[in-house]
């Protein structure tokens, strides 16, 4: 498999420098709609834009939506798509599902370091696609689709952290999205949420399914399960990822929020077998269980990745699955 080759900085500080842009929505959003959000301050469809003689990263993205957000969608000048994100269904009204909230935004590089891989400006060929990358003259894009409608009048915010390899780096500005992360780049970051509106009482079903069918495999590190509230969760007991189903089992797991060992929270809550409390443990701010070794499937190799829930006997709605890691195009 081919490696981009890594940009050298000269001086990284006075070339290269982070900045925070912010997105805004005001207008109305019919219901199943999308909407390309504007700069803060800008008139009309205004983008973030890559100037002459840069090249420039995404690190950090975060949305804050009311009820009717669905999707955040990443994209460039080109309207290729980099990547599309969770942010709130209509009927969840304590935010525990964002993926993307506004307070504490999904950090790409942040993400990939946790893991122990490099990061982009160590020049190491280690670094696993942290970041999307946007070559000079591109831009930076947001999208919000809804799942019920909004008014007008509410203003919706979304916040951006990009690095900027300013005019003097030792980089490629036409192409930087060649690199590890870039539109272009045979490796980019990878998140897939997909929603099961109801499991089948006291079976295995179905909640997520990923199919191999082009040149590509994946790297999936997290993965978790979510459901809109409490009393379905409760109902919600196991879970288990199949590779090329039924012919590999890679692990089961608790998901009852009680005992929660494949949550979208930033904790793990451990059950005391000997008494009814239960001790917490942290998880160095991470969303979702980490998966090590990582989940690997190939083409020609695999089939399809799999992940099957299944209740206590009472069905339960609104199920979201999440898998996020790594698509390498072979």
């Amino acid at each position: 498999m081919a490696r981009a080759s890594k940009p050298r900085v000269l001086n990284t500080q006075k070339k290269v420098r982070e900045e925070i842009i912010r997105y805004k929505y005001d207008a109305a959003i019919t219901a199943g709609d999308e909407a390309e959000m504007e700069l803060y301050n800008g008139a009309g469809s205004t983008y973030y834009t890559v100037k002459i003689g840069e090249g420039v990263e995404l690190l950090s993205l975060g949305i804050n939506t009311p009820a009717g957000g669905k999707w955040l969608t990443v994209r460039d000048r080109d309207n290729t798509e980099w990547n599309k994100f969770f942010v709130k269904d209509y009927a969840d009204t304590s935010m525990s599902s964002n993926e993307l909230p506004f307070h504490n935004r999904l950090d790409f590089e942040r993400l990939m370091m946790f893991w122990g891989y490099s990061s982009f400006l160590s020049g190491s060929s280690e670094s696993i696609a942290p970041t999307l990358k946007l070559p000079e003259g591109d831009r930076l894009r947001l999208f919000l689709t809804t799942d019920a409608a909004i008014t007008s009048g509410t203003s919706i915010p979304a916040v951006a952290i990009v690095r900027r390899y300013l005019a003097g780096s030792d980089i490629n500005y036409k192409h930087f999205n060649t690199y590890d992360g870039g539109l272009r780049s045979n490796k980019r970051y990878w998140n897939n949420t997909q929603e099961l509106s109801s499991s089948t009482a006291g079976q295995w079903t179905t909640a997520w399914y990923e199919q191999i069918i082009r040149n590509e495999a994946y790297k999936y590190f997290q993965g978790g399960i979510q459901t809109l509230d409490g009393t379905n969760g409760s109902h919600l007991v196991e879970a288990k990822i199949m590779i090329d189903d039924p012919l590999y089992e890679y692990n089961k797991y608790y998901i009852n929020p009680s005992y929660n060992v494949l949550p979208w929270t930033r904790t793990y809550t451990v059950p005391d077998l000997n008494s009814t409390s239960t001790d917490t443990v942290h998880t160095l701010d991470v969303r979702t269980h980490r998966f090590a070794p990582t989940i690997d499937v190939i083409k020609n190799r695999n089939k399809d990745l799999t992940v099957k829930v299944k209740d206590d006997g009472t069905a339960v709605s609104d199920i979201y699955t999440r898998m996020y890691g790594v698509r390498y195009i072979l």
